[in-house]
């Protein structure tokens, strides 16, 4: 036979049973919040994770092109190279191979920049300063192509160089391309940016740079006999 409960402990019971639901119930609710909580997350992850994704191809995108772009520039400037090498050899024999290497690849590089063909700046500088890298003229003018450095002090502080530093290959021929290109934008002549460019009439000076230029441009070739 089953005991039977007092009052008392019937309210108990039921009041028991109401604090048990109330928590069960409050459980439920806060297991659902965290649940939607994560549920959120996990969505919001993956829409993040959807745009780094998008974002990492565009990059990988970006990366690829500039890569195409680096290669061809790199494919010029070594095609380019090897044309100016045999040039500067040929006009100056005695100088050391390392020496030519990197006055060519400044050279390309710089004429590219400041759009001259190569060959043109190569015999600029075969007629400035026969390829003398410390060259230095009674006036002051430094380097491979004879900038004189009071003339372009703003230019070198933006390129960030001293004096001293105007002799470094790469900075005087990237100077000396700056200043022709500003020269023949402003006169719209090579003669005029060249006259300017050594600082007065100077016998052959031009005709020299020019002759020396068109030599090396003009294909030499036999397929083509007198005649025909």
């Amino acid at each position: 036979m089953m005991p039977k409960l007092s009052g008392a402990a019937v309210s108990f019971s039921l009041n028991g049973g109401k604090m048990s639901r109330k928590i069960v119930t409050e459980i439920f609710i806060g297991t659902s919040i965290v649940l939607l909580g994560l549920c959120l997350m996990l969505w919001g992850g993956l829409a993040k994770e959807k745009n780094i994704s998008k974002s990492f191809l565009e990059e990988l995108k970006q990366l690829s092109i500039e890569n195409t772009e680096l290669k061809e520039q790199v494919e010029t400037l070594t095609k380019g190279n090897k044309n100016i090498v045999p040039i500067i050899k040929r006009l100056r024999p005695q100088l050391d191979d390392k020496i030519i290497e990197e006055i060519s690849q400044a050279i390309v590089k710089y004429s590219r920049e400041y759009r001259f063909p190569p060959e043109f700046i190569t015999h600029l500088i075969n007629r400035e300063s026969g390829f003398d890298v410390l060259a230095v003229s009674n006036k002051g003018a430094s380097g491979l192509m004879q900038v004189l450095p009071k003339y372009h002090e703003d230019k070198m502080k933006k390129m960030g160089i001293t004096n001293g530093q105007l002799f470094h290959i790469d900075n005087n021929i990237k100077l000396g391309c700056w200043i022709l290109r500003e020269y023949y934008n402003d006169t719209g002549s090579i003669e005029k940016a060249l006259t300017k460019y050594v600082g007065g009439n100077h016998n052959g000076y031009i005709n020299d740079i020019l002759n020396g230029y068109t030599n090396e441009t003009i294909p030499r070739t036999n397929e083509h006999k007198k005649g025909e």
